[in-house]
C-alpha cells in the first residue's frame, strides 16, 4: 500500500526493471526534471514524489526508481483514441482559453529554465474540471534558456521562429493554431 502524500487518491505509477538501463536512466532523469520543476508541482505538472529502492551493497544501476505521480486524468491522445474527441478537436478545434492554457503551461516549464523537448498530445492531461491543464512525461527535458517575447495572443499575425527565439514554443503556437500564418 502507497502511503505519503497521495493517501486515498488516485496515481500514476512508472517503474523500471534494474536490468533495463535505458528505462532506469529516463525514469531518473524524469525524476531529476520534476525536483528542478518543483515550483510547478500541482500547477503545470502533477504532484509528484520519486522512491527509490537500493539493498547495498548493489552497484547504482541496480537500484529501482520509481517516480509516482497524482492522476489528473487522460491524456488529450487517450482522449483521442477513446473517441471522445475528434483529431480535429484537440487543436484547431480546441476552446481557445484551454489553448491559451496549454501554451502557458509550457511557457511555465520554460521560465524554470527547462525546454520539454519531445512535446505531444501524449504529454497534455486535464483535470477532470477541464479547467486545468497538466505537462506529463518530461523525462527529455533539457536546460533551456528562453528568449521568446511574453505574448501569446490568438489571431495574431505569426512572428517568424528566428524572431520568436524560442523553437518549441513557436511550434506549439503554430501547431495550436492560435496564430496566422505569415502573409
Amino acid at each position: 500500500m502507497l502511503c505519503g502524500p497521495f493517501h486515498g487518491e488516485d496515481v500514476v505509477v512508472k517503474a523500471a526493471s534494474q536490468h533495463d538501463l535505458k528505462g532506469m536512466t529516463r525514469l531518473l532523469d524524469e525524476a531529476k526534471n520534476y525536483a528542478q520543476l518543483l515550483p510547478l508541482q500541482g500547477k503545470a505538472l502533477p504532484r509528484g514524489k520519486l522512491y527509490v529502492a537500493r539493498n547495498p551493497p548493489v552497484p547504482p544501476q541496480a537500484t529501482t526508481a520509481v517516480p509516482v505521480t497524482k492522476y489528473y486524468g487522460r491524456t488529450l491522445a487517450r482522449e483521442v483514441e477513446d473517441r471522445d474527441r475528434t483529431a480535429s478537436e484537440s487543436c484547431e478545434r480546441m476552446p481557445s482559453i484551454f489553448r491559451q492554457r496549454i501554451i502557458s503551461t509550457v511557457a511555465e516549464v520554460h521560465d524554470l529554465g527547462m525546454e520539454l523537448g519531445c512535446f505531444a498530445l501524449n504529454h497534455i492531461v486535464r483535470d477532470e474540471t477541464g479547467l486545468m491543464v497538466m505537462v506529463i512525461g518530461i523525462a527529455d527535458a533539457k536546460p533551456h534558456s528562453c528568449g521568446r517575447p511574453e505574448y501569446f495572443e490568438q489571431g495574431m499575425v505569426a512572428p517568424s521562429a528566428e524572431d520568436y527565439e524560442c523553437e518549441e514554443l513557436h511550434y506549439l503556437c503554430m501547431d495550436m493554431h492560435m496564430w496566422l500564418h505569415g502573409l
